[in-house]
C-alpha cells in the first residue's frame, strides 16, 4: 500500500486523461479529469482507509494502485 494524507501524486510518462478513486466496497468515491503527465488529487474530504486508484491515459491504458489514507 502507498499511504497518503491529503493529496495524490501522479506522475507519468504518457498523457493522462482521467482519475478515478474507489473505496474497498467498489463505490467511486472522486473521479477528476486531467491533461499532461503530472496530475494532483485532492482527497481532503476522503475518510481513513484502502481506496483503489484508477489512471487512465489518453491512450487508454488503465492503471489501478492500492493506497491507504492516513
Amino acid at each position: 500500500y502507498n499511504p497518503i494524507d491529503d493529496l495524490i501524486n501522479i506522475k507519468s510518462t504518457s498523457q493522462l486523461k482521467q482519475v478515478d478513486v474507489y473505496n474497498i466496497l467498489g463505490k467511486k468515491v472522486g473521479s477528476k479529469k486531467c491533461e499532461g503527465n503530472e496530475f494532483d488529487f485532492q482527497t481532503a474530504g476522503i475518510l481513513q482507509g484502502i481506496y483503489l486508484v484508477q489512471v487512465f491515459d489518453k491512450s487508454g491504458t488503465l492503471t489501478t494502485k492500492k493506497i491507504f489514507k492516513r
